[in-house]
């Protein structure tokens, strides 16, 4: 018992005493595949986000918009955290909702649909961000099916206002 709680008390000190905010706003733009799970469905996805900079809170607003190649298309809006370990590993989880239209793709069963994401990436000196991010998008059982589908993207997030 002891050895777990000082694994997680370094764990905790490590990625906390690690911090470090992005002092920017950020642009991310995303290109992977749609539906990763699913032959029939899977498709090129682009996807393109605006994270302002909050000094004030670990969590920060997020908007943003995605497209297929199959015209399906996702506009939300939600918070993502972000933390970076030793000024250069970047882990961010985020939860958005928004609005989804199922295009020519499969249907989704709401047009309500929630995200949740992870991204892992890298922070470049001048405070671009190179990244993987995976996420998944749900209608929390609101609609008449509840299919689901995940999707894999790289990403590349670009400083577009410094603060100091």
């Amino acid at each position: 018992m002891k050895t777990r709680l000082g694994v997680f008390l370094s764990l905790f000190f490590l990625i906390f005493n690690s911090y470090a905010a992005p002092k920017a706003d950020l642009i991310a733009i995303g290109v992977g595949a749609h539906d990763v799970q699913r032959d029939e469905y899977r498709t090129a996805e682009f996807r393109l986000e605006l994270k302002p900079h909050w000094e004030w809170a670990t969590f920060r607003p997020l908007l943003g918009g995605m497209v297929t190649a199959k015209k399906t298309f996702y506009i939300y809006g939600g918070f993502w955290f972000d933390w970076v370990i030793k000024n250069r590993l970047q882990v961010s989880p985020s939860l958005c909702a928004g609005y989804f239209n199922n295009g020519d793709s499969k249907d989704m069963g709401y047009p309500l649909q929630f995200r949740s994401a992870i991204e892992i990436g890298w922070v470049l000196k001048n405070e671009m961000r190179l990244g993987v991010q995976f996420y998944h998008i749900s209608n929390a059982s609101l609609g008449h099916k509840n299919p689901g589908e995940e999707s894999l993207m790289f990403s590349l997030s670009i400083p577009i206002k410094r603060y100091k």
